[in-house]
């Protein structure tokens, strides 16, 4: 899929030298080194997955839709609280009454969170 990230510095903290799973030095220094693995790993997964169902199917990092206020995004799981924020692109033409995630080939990463306190 198509990975796009909700502003400028978050597009610049993950969109340089991830290569192989390996995170750069700016993710380490802002989630420490365990968290920035898993993160780069995640998102070069997201980027492998030709649409958000077959991303849902593998099942990687325990993808789901969230409620309020999240409405609309869907979580990949990182550590045991920490979860990615991710955005679908749905197409012009999509059916909300009918969903198919497999119509759905881009997103947009929103935010690295902990929504489930400490």
């Amino acid at each position: 899929m198509k990975i796009l990230y909700k502003n400028e510095r978050l597009k610049k903290l993950f969109n340089s030298e991830i290569q192989n799973g390996i995170p750069n030095k700016k993710m380490i220094k802002e989630y420490g080194t365990e968290l920035a693995k898993s993160l780069a790993k995640r998102i070069l997964q997201l980027q492998a997955a030709v649409t958000l169902e077959v991303y849902f199917k593998m099942g990687l990092g325990k993808p789901h839709f969230l409620e309020d206020p999240y409405k609309y995004n869907f979580s990949v799981a990182i550590s045991k609280n920490y979860r990615i924020i991710v955005k679908p692109i749905y197409p012009d033409d999509y059916d909300f009454s009918k969903p198919d995630l497999s119509k759905i080939k881009e997103v947009t990463i929103m935010e690295v969170v902990d929504y489930h306190g400490k």
